[in-house]
């Protein structure tokens, strides 16, 4: 009988070899042929790729790394089924699709918005009523879809500055797609061409956004109404039926292990990955999980996104994976996706959190405050709880409201982005999402001008320094001359990376840095990573299924979770013992970016208070928990504070 115990713990066998190293096809073959030894580690790593596939398929909650549509096991899904096929009334499937409506798509959540107003008119109907009205509502969806999709194209000719010819063109669309509208056999590809070809004689500048966005709301409504009309559920007996509406509501929904890319030379468990069904076939169609028509800026989103669900997987031992598993894997995916998904160290900074640096005792607990700015860090399950709060909001009132909870767990420069969303809701509770998103960008753009503009401020005070060489002012004046030049050419978001090419590899800078600029300039790359990361992010996920104010949301809460810091780099000799380790915002921290500790606490008046804030509150944890190595933190981080800094004021309080 097979033990587990005698297998080859899984780390030695999947990650001893170098990571893009294919297992040679000989060596998965189980014959009687190969030395015993060679046999036995061939045996034992397909056992343990078998036991973790296994494992992986009965994974409930994992997003999908395509389109980050949230999955379920095979198992549960079978489940929900049964429990739907025995349902008596409207209001009992109601109830199960409620509580599972995380897993809906997002034309599938139209059946439960029909199931909802079905329920509210016949209280009183049996399940088969219940049934056919369901059957006989789904063209209606399309059919409203097109009407308001007709007021829109309507209310752009009356409000919006365009041509005559523009108008005529509108116009003309307008009438064909209420002849469309007429025909009682709705057909998607129809009405696709008709704005395909009416936007195709347009001059209108938003054209194509605003074909993205009547085709996207009429495609949802087309596809429910497909999915539930090409069953002809009313012919079936009742607990077929019920059957059918579950497979519509959340058959898109199930978990799929798929290759990466098919290649008998690359049998390996970094090959794998969980697709939806959906996306599971468009990976079978092509072959491979990435495509060339992909944004890779989304692909890389969702991905970091199914790392995350599965580093808390392995968190709570749900699948026998090691965290260096995840690592692997988005190497893998970098050469799967021809290098264009390259993932940095922020990206997937919760796998190195508790891998790079031992654990602080208190860096689970909730309410420390931060020694920079003084807001309270959450801990990393507090931000889990959060996001599963977002995840489940849909109303724009209720994202200020979770933001106004939640502010005072938000440091300075986020903090300036849930102001200001909260403001313009305050100014106009009935503010639609495409208004508020374009006011934030607004914003952003407006804040992240002004951080351009402080550091030139501070490149001309270097420029009128006569004791300057004039051929290290030219230098500078290059630098200059570039930042404006880029400013004059920005359209819509500043992007760090340009910066960083314009400035970190810049002659003034790099290598010898002689104008002292390498923190200054750290620092605006820091602020406008910050500002615009959230807005950029939610923009540019064109293709989710998540809205705009959800992954806004979001990446605002981000920056707000607890991380550890070390006072003397290890780079400089610094331990990793706790007596050299302070906890600071995930933000904070990226603004101390490579400034040593004594630069770094003396740039702020308020640091000493506020840090000092931290100290007793961790002092307070010790004592109510019974903390491990904290008795003595507050002594020894006060003191080396005057050791790096000459501050003796927290020594006074803290060193007794």
């Amino acid at each position: 009988m097979f033990n587990i115990n005698m297998i080859t713990p899984i780390n030695n066998i999947i990650f001893k070899q170098p990571v893009f190293k294919a297992i040679r096809k000989e060596d998965c073959k189980l014959t009687s042929d190969l030395p015993a030894d060679k046999f036995t580690q061939s045996n034992n790593r397909a056992l343990i790729h078998e036991k973790i596939e296994t494992e992986l398929k009965k994974l409930d909650g994992i997003h999908c790394p395509r389109c980050s549509q949230k999955m379920m096991s095979r198992e549960k899904y079978k489940n929900i089924l049964e429990n739907i096929s025995q349902v008596k009334n409207g209001q009992e499937l109601q109830k199960i699709i409620e509580e599972n409506k995380s897993y809906l798509t997002d034309s599938s959540k139209l059946l439960l918005k029909d199931l909802e107003s079905i329920n509210s008119q016949y209280p009183d109907a049996d399940i088969n009523t219940v049934i056919n009205k369901i059957h006989e509502h789904a063209p209606l969806f399309y059919k409203k879809s097109c009407e308001n999709n007709i007021e829109l194209l309507k209310l752009v000719v009356e409000k919006l500055y365009m041509s005559n010819k523009d108008k005529e063109n509108f116009k003309t669309t307008i009438l064909k797609l209420q002849s469309h509208l007429n025909n009682d056999k709705y057909e998607f590809n129809e009405f696709k061409y008709i704005m395909t070809t009416s936007l195709r004689n347009s001059d209108y500048e938003k054209k194509w956004k605003l074909y993205d966005k009547i085709i996207k709301h009429q495609f949802k409504a087309y596809d429910y109404f497909m999915n539930i009309s090409k069953r002809n559920i009313p012919a079936m007996e009742t607990s077929e039926a019920l059957n059918n509406i579950g497979r519509v509501a959340f058959g898109r929904s199930v978990s799929m292990l798929n290759e990466i890319y098919k290649n008998e030379q690359t049998y390996k468990l970094t090959n794998k990955i969980l697709l939806c069904s959906h996306c599971s076939g468009i990976t079978e169609k092509n072959n491979r999980y990435f495509k060339t028509s992909d944004n890779p800026d989304l692909l890389k989103n969702n991905f970091i996104q199914y790392l995350h669900d599965l580093n808390n997987a392995i968190d709570k031992e749900e699948v026998s994976l090691d965290k260096k598993y995840l690592t692997s894997l988005g190497k893998h995916i970098y050469h799967a996706s021809f290098k264009k998904i390259a993932m940095n160290s922020s990206d997937i900074s919760f796998l190195e959190y508790k891998k790079t640096y031992k654990n602080m005792p208190f860096e689970y607990e909730e309410n420390i405050p931060c020694p920079k700015c003084g807001a309270l860090m959450q801990s990393h399950e507090q931000l889990e709880q959060l996001y599963k709060q977002i995840k489940e909001t849909d109303s724009i009132k209720d994202f200020a409201q979770i933001i106004k909870e939640n502010e005072k767990y938000l440091p300075p420069v986020t903090k300036k982005l849930a102001d200001k969303f909260r403001d313009c809701v305050i100014r106009d509770p009935y503010i639609t999402e495409p208004l508020l998103k374009k006011q934030m960008i607004g914003f952003v753009k407006t804040a992240t001008r002004s951080e351009f503009g402080k550091f030139i401020v501070k490149i001309n005070k270097k420029l009128q320094n006569n004791s300057y060489s004039k051929e290290d002012k030219i230098k500078l004046q290059n630098l200059k001359n570039q930042l404006k030049e880029y400013e004059r050419n920005i359209k819509f978001f500043y992007m760090t990376s340009d910066l960083k090419n314009i400035i970190i590899h810049s002659e003034v800078i790099n290598p010898k840095d002689i104008f002292a600029l390498e923190n200054d300039a750290d620092e605006l790359l820091v602020n406008i990573e910050l500002l615009n990361s959230p807005v950029v992010q939610s923009v540019s996920d064109k293709n989710s299924n998540e809205s705009w104010i959800k992954i806004f949301t979001s990446r605002l809460f981000r920056k707000s979770v607890f991380t550890k810091d070390h006072m003397i780099a290890r780079t400089s000799g610094g331990t990793d013992e706790l007596d050299n380790k302070i906890g600071l915002h995930r933000e904070c921290n990226q603004l101390k970016g490579k400034k040593t500790f004594a630069l770094w606490f003396k740039s702020d008046k308020n640091i000493t208070e506020n840090t000092a804030k931290y100290l007793r509150k961790i002092d307070e944890l010790s004592k109510q928990k019974n903390l491990k190595n904290c008795q003595n933190y507050s002594k020894n981080i006060a003191d080396k504070i005057f050791r790096l800094t000459g501050n003796n004021k927290l020594k006074q309080e803290f060193s007794g």
